[in-house]
């Protein structure tokens, strides 16, 4: 699989002596826009997209492979937070900075974050074709190549964890 700009490719390869029905159902980002969907480069319609609870657009696909396909989803917008990967040392205390909720409205991108009282984490958000209008309860650190990183702080008290909203809206 690869992305560039509006497009999104995936290639499979099959090897087998007879054709195989393929079901394919990739996640794509929240608010995308799916303008067209080629295989081997001859549009078709036989697809659904599903939305799923204001952050989740599933595509559901069918085709048939003999030996080499190539899938194009033709698309605009999108956006998505970057998976949290945690890599802790052997005998370091985990962060504690987990993603609890995310939700899609208009061209509003809510967020809600677990950490722990009193640090400051970093998290990334792929975003498609799209202008950052304002961001609250982060703040940017950078926007690169239609991926932006916003840092949070957990402000210090007696409770271990807390939790923290963050709000990006789009032009």
């Amino acid at each position: 699989m690869y992305r560039s700009d509006g497009k999104i490719v995936f290639l499979f390869i099959h090897k087998g002596f007879t054709e195989l029905d393929v079901g394919f159902n990739p996640q794509l980002p929240a608010g995308i826009e799916i303008r067209e969907v080629k295989i081997n480069g001859t549009e078709t319609n036989n697809f659904k997209v599903n939305r799923k609870s204001g952050n989740i657009t599933d595509l559901d696909l069918s085709f048939r492979i003999t030996d080499i396909t190539k899938v194009e989803i033709f698309t605009h917008g999108g956006i998505s937070v970057i998976p949290l990967v945690s890599a802790p040392k052997p005998g370091q205390l985990g962060e504690g900075f987990r993603l609890l909720k995310e939700e899609f409205k208009g061209k509003e991108y809510n967020l809600k974050f677990e950490g722990r009282s009193g640090s400051k984490q970093e998290f990334q958000i792929y975003i498609a074709d799209n202008k950052i209008g304002k961001i609250s309860g982060g703040q940017l650190v950078s926007n690169e190549n239609n991926i932006i990183t916003i840092r949070i702080e957990f402000p210090g008290n007696t409770d271990k964890y807390i939790e923290k909203s963050v709000s990006v809206k789009l032009k």
